[in-house]
């Protein structure tokens, strides 16, 4: 508690010495000041010992200080806190703030004539014999949660049915009249009807073949196996050439290799992978040796 304190008192101390330019940023303590001007004092003098000139900053920075020699040209403005935890106005803000409000009512007194001839001319012209005034409507809710119908709505919507069923009545006739025609050009000597198919599924779960699907594969099948007889003597005669002129003096055939698995799970090496291998480290062994 005591650190904060002592903290608190610093910072308020260090705060009030603090200056503000108008543009925001802190004005140099008079022993930053001095430090700057020492500073570059000596950047110019190391400048001048070498036949050079001071750079811009050097030259910026001793300039302002010939101008503003105690660096801290400015002071602080009072600042006043409000019971609303909002700054006060300064008296410049103050005075500025009442002339242009002053001005405002000057402005706004300058102007209540004007805008009372012109209200007065639009009423004239847009009067009205009863005052023009909207009364909000009877909102009933049914029980289904709608919203019962205005009498206005009602009445529209009584207007508009009787309307369509005008309009139907009048249009049956000739309807009556187009399907009359239209049955006589395009009548059948027996009813024009499809009746669906008997569905029977097998015990395996598919459907059973329709009767006409029956017939259409009997059909099929049949003609493949007409197709394949008048097919044989050909096939066979092609091959009976084929063998001919391809024919080998022994049978040529392959016979599997005999596998067997080893205990540890891969397949052991056929006799001739066994005897390559041994040949092969054999000439490995031999090479080794020699080298």
């Amino acid at each position: 508690m005591r650190f904060f304190i002592i903290f608190a008192a610093t910072m308020a101390c260090t705060l009030a010495q603090g200056v503000v330019y108008p543009s925001g940023y802190l004005a140099d303590s008079p022993d930053v000041a001095a430090a700057k001007i020492a500073h570059f004092q000596e950047k110019a003098k190391a400048a001048a010992a070498v036949g050079e000139a001071p750079d811009y900053v050097t030259n910026y920075y001793l300039n302002y200080y010939k101008t503003y020699p105690q660096g801290n040209q400015y002071a602080p403005a009072a600042v006043s806190v409000l019971p609303s935890g909002y700054l006060a106005d300064t008296p410049e803000v103050a005075a500025a703030k009442a002339a242009h409000f002053a001005e405002h009512a000057k402005a706004s007194a300058e102007a209540t004539p004007v805008i009372q001839a012109y209200n007065t001319e639009y009423n004239r012209a847009y009067s009205y014999a009863s005052p023009y005034a909207y009364t909000p409507a009877s909102i009933t809710v049914l029980p289904n949660g709608y919203l019962a119908d205005t009498p206005e709505v009602a009445a529209a919507k009584a207007s508009h049915l009787a309307e369509v069923a005008k309009a139907s009545a009048q249009a049956t006739p000739v309807i009556q009249a187009y399907n009359t025609d239209y049955n006589r050009a395009y009548s059948y000597a027996s009813p024009y009807a499809y009746t669906p198919a008997s569905i029977t599924v097998l015990p395996n779960g598919y459907l059973a073949d329709t009767p006409e699907v029956a017939a259409a594969k009997a059909s099929h099948l049949a003609e493949v196996a007409k197709a394949s007889a008048q097919a044989t003597p050909v096939i066979q005669a092609y091959n009976t050439d084929y063998n001919r002129a391809y024919s080998y003096a022994s049978p040529y055939a392959y016979t599997p290799a005999s596998i067997t698995v080893l205990p540890n799970g891969y397949l052991a090496d056929t006799p001739e992978v066994a005897a390559a291998k041994v040949a092969h480290f054999a000439e490995h062994a031999r090479a080794s040796y020699v080298a």
